[in-house]
């Protein structure tokens, strides 16, 4: 699995740094938390649905996109329930049977003990945990 830090509060970031963050780095899923709450993860899928229907289509100005905020975005995400929180002690093969058996689950979430009150400890997708197993 790939390694890098984990960037929690990304609520008040804009498009533009996250945007930059995806072609840095290859990472596609960003949990967002407003101040310590979870609010939900914001995936490129999410931001694609918002570009096409929201901001093109009414006519907003392309120079204004970078400066939308990432809360904007993360009202676009399809399916909040995109993800999941798991502890730190999960084994690698029950993430997988929890991404293969959930369609939907994109994004497993490491806390300590899988609360979303915890501090993030790692993100797994679904790509990454194949790669692993």
């Amino acid at each position: 699995m790939r390694s890098c830090p984990v960037s929690q509060n990304i609520n008040t970031r804009t498009l533009e740094q996250v945007l930059n963050r995806i072609n840095q780095t290859g990472i596609t899923q960003f949990p967002v938390y407003a101040d310590e709450t979870f609010a939900g993860v914001l995936t490129r899928r999410g931001i694609l649905k918002w570009l096409s229907s929201v901001g093109l289509n009414h006519g907003t100005d392309c120079s204004g996109l970078r400066s939308v905020l990432v809360g904007v975005l993360l009202q676009s995400e399809e399916h909040p329930e995109n993800h999941r929180f798991i502890p730190r002690n999960t084994p690698l093969m029950k993430m997988g049977e929890m991404i293969d058996h959930q369609p939907r689950l994109e994004t497993l979430l490491i806390t300590q003990n899988g609360k979303p009150t915890e501090k993030l400890l790692g993100i797994a997708n679904r790509l990454d945990i194949h790669a692993a197993i």
